[in-house]
């Protein structure tokens, strides 16, 4: 878990299936918290040191609720998209051959 200063680095590290823990705020739109059902981490609303320790400690509360970050997040992993984008090239590619050599469904 972390805590991440800015959007892109939270991006990053949720591209890496890192829990963070956030300001509200941009990440809003991409984070979903800890009740949702694939939950990136958690966010809380004021800029005050207890205000981050008390959410930190909940989320570390929340172990179980970690692992389903991680795991949600895995789903934007490089190594799953590199696998999904090359074989949804793979299909089409045949499709399209097909269509070249039998440009009729013949």
């Amino acid at each position: 878990m972390t805590i991440a200063i800015n959007l892109r680095i939270f991006n990053k590290l949720n591209e890496l299936g890192v829990p963070t823990v956030e300001l509200g705020g941009a990440v809003l739109e991409t984070l979903h918290g800890l009740n949702h059902a694939a939950p990136t981490g958690l966010f809380f609303d004021q800029k005050t040191p207890s205000a981050v320790v008390a959410a930190v400690q909940w989320f570390e509360a929340e172990q179980h609720r970690i692992t389903a970050c991680r795991d949600n997040a895995l789903r934007f992993a490089p190594e799953r998209f590199r696998a999904e984008f090359t074989a949804f090239v793979e299909r089409h590619r045949q499709a399209f051959q097909i269509q070249i050599h039998n440009p009729k469904g013949l």
